[in-house]
């Protein structure tokens, strides 16, 4: 004789026990079923091919705008649960509402998003950097298209932004700091400017030529960390430099 339990389950969604169901579970039912005269009696079907397999695809039916449609993953999205692999619904189907709980439940896919960052951030970061390397183009051609879409719809925010950043980039790297001043110099001190050329063009040395001889120049505690700031580090005069010479 089977032994069977009377087991409660808790609400998955109030949590509360007042909403709890009362089932029979019999513990033995899994442990029949992989017996070997259960199996001789009920023999398991063989695994089906997914639609990745399949030499001739024929064509499936959504079933949600009842169209018919290549028994594909260009055509269906793809569900590990079904047999071929493929969901019930069209992609267009799935697309159109996935849209429509989007917009109702905006601040919750936000909170969803943020969390899921904050856990998994390093291996974000570590996906997204080798993805820009495999494939620059592809990354910069986006950037623009953003950058665009973004100073139509925002300019303002846009254009703080980007003070911001290249204020960030003055204070920390001492390349870029070298290289606006050159630059700034020369196209003002140019009749008709640079005219869109590089300062480097111009000259007979490299930013890195000019930077090694300004080191040879510097007095005790002058670095390029405390390059700009108001300490007194930097205000001994320079002696000219003939780069002829």
């Amino acid at each position: 004789m089977r032994t069977q339990f009377l087991l409660e389950a808790q609400c998955k969604k109030c949590k509360s026990d007042a909403a709890k169901k009362r089932y029979w579970s019999d513990p033995e039912k899994g442990r029949r079923r992989n017996s070997e005269s259960y199996l001789r009696n009920h023999p398991k079907k063989p695994p089906q091919p997914k639609w990745h397999e399949l030499e001739d695809p024929g064509m499936r039916q959504c079933t949600k705008c009842k169209q018919w449609w290549p028994e594909t993953g260009e055509y269906f999205v793809p569900d590990k649960r079904r047999p071929l692999g493929l969901g019930s619904w069209c992609r267009e189907c799935n697309k159109k509402q996935s849209s429509e709980y989007d917009a109702g439940h905006k601040k919750e896919k936000s909170e969803r998003g943020k969390q899921y960052y904050r856990e998994n951030s390093e291996d974000i970061n570590r996906k997204q950097q080798e993805d820009r390397q495999e494939n620059p183009e592809k990354h910069r051609a986006w950037g623009k298209k953003s950058y665009r879409k973004r100073m139509k719809e925002k300019p303002e925010e846009v254009r703080r932004e980007r003070r911001r950043h290249e204020a960030n980039r003055w204070d920390s790297n001492a390349t870029v700091r070298i290289s606006k001043s050159m630059s700034v110099a020369m196209n003002r001190s140019l009749k008709d400017g640079k005219g869109g050329r590089h300062w480097e063009d111009l000259v007979n040395y490299t930013q890195e030529e000019l930077m090694k001889h300004l080191e040879s120049l510097f007095e005790p505690g002058m670095t390029w960390d405390n390059h700009g700031d108001d300490s007194d580090n930097w205000l001994t005069p320079h002696k000219p430099h003939r780069w002829g010479s």
